[in-house]
């Protein structure tokens, strides 16, 4: 399978499968501010990870959407420019419908960011199709992940990123089959993250390359990456193949 580099800027769709039925789907945007209507800097970024399978949960842990990584050029700190006055800590997020307990489980709780993953070496080096990405979500370790990287609360019990838990499941995944753990979210997670003015002054609307996906719990199990964006006519021509294509959302 060929690997080649994605890139978008702001709004953009990222979309993947493989031959094995996995596929992914992931929006980059920036926020409109709400408090500021007459114009300005964005509120921020969102990433919107969505799993894209058309077949049904039976669970099989690899089905499970796990993991989101990526690079921004400039390779921005974005850590030192989160807006923690908004959101839980300058972040929110929304999810499909939540499978499992507890009721009302919040995203944040079950994933972790990091902003200086990089390369590395032995169990926690990234496949090389994620082109040692420096950016990502997850909801398993990885050995990468740890309780100090969770974006919301990290005292729950057990510890979280904890593979599957928070991972998200298909479209047409059936509620009463669950994952044997909880909670997961059907369909997709969209996380937003409020950045100050000086993030923009400094990098504008960021550029987002390098996507890539990971389900399961380990870099053992299918991951794969985004394409180059390609033109609607292309890949129309590529969707029978299994193949990896952009799109730009109008």
């Amino acid at each position: 399978m060929l690997a080649l580099g994605a890139t978008a800027s702001a709004d953009t769709i990222f979309q993947g499968s493989i031959t094995t039925g996995h596929a992914a789907s992931t929006t980059f945007g920036t926020l409109d501010d709400a408090r500021n209507p007459l114009g300005g800097a964005p509120a921020g970024i969102f990433i919107r990870i969505e799993n894209t399978m058309s077949s049904d949960f039976d669970s099989v842990g690899s089905r499970v959407l796990t993991g989101l990584f990526f690079n921004i050029e400039g390779s921005p700190d974005i850590s030192s420019y989160i807006d923690t006055s908004r959101g839980t800590n300058g972040w929110e997020a929304f999810a499909g419908v939540q499978i499992g307990d507890p009721a009302n489980a919040d995203p944040l709780n079950y994933w972790a960011f990091r902003d200086d993953i990089g390369s590395r070496t032995g169990d926690s080096a990234l496949p090389d199709f994620f082109n040692n990405a420096m950016y990502g979500f997850s909801a398993a370790g990885y050995d990468i992940f740890g309780p100090d990287d969770v974006i919301g609360d990290p005292s729950i019990d057990p510890p979280n990123p904890n593979g599957i838990d928070g991972g998200v499941l298909s479209p047409t995944a059936d509620p009463m089959t669950g994952t044997g753990q909880a909670p997961t979210w059907r369909s997709f997670i969209q996380f937003q993250v409020y950045l100050t003015p000086e993030f923009f002054d400094i990098y504008g609307d960021p550029v987002f390359t390098d996507i890539g996906w990971q389900f399961g719990s380990g870099f053992d199990e299918p991951g794969f990456p985004a394409f180059i964006p390609l033109p609607t006519g292309a890949l129309m021509g590529l969707a029978g193949l299994g193949m990896i294509a952009a799109r730009r959302r109008r």
